[in-house]
């Protein structure tokens, strides 16, 4: 699965994240922001309290190891099969 930030200003590159997951049929969902993206992947530090601080501005990641059967990975495998 794919995720992009939808508000990445390259042109180029969300074209180009968008044809690679065509191409090789992989699910893409776009995310309307890059700070709550890059806080999805850990990409920040967290205060004493657990919050997300310094959180790095992210356009694309790539789950690629889906971990063990939940309800949450059913919910989207059956959200992508629904979208195709």
């Amino acid at each position: 699965m794919c995720v992009l930030n939808g508000g990445c200003e390259e042109e180029a590159y969300k074209k180009l994240v968008v044809a690679l997951c065509f191409e090789h049929k992989m699910p893409l969902i776009k995310a309307s922001d890059g700070n709550m993206l890059g806080e999805w992947v850990d990409l920040c530090q967290l205060n004493r309290k657990g919050n997300a601080r310094k959180v790095v501005n992210c356009s694309c990641v790539v789950v690629k190891d889906w971990g063990e059967e939940s309800q949450e990975r059913s919910v989207l495998l059956n959200y992508f099969q629904t979208e195709q």
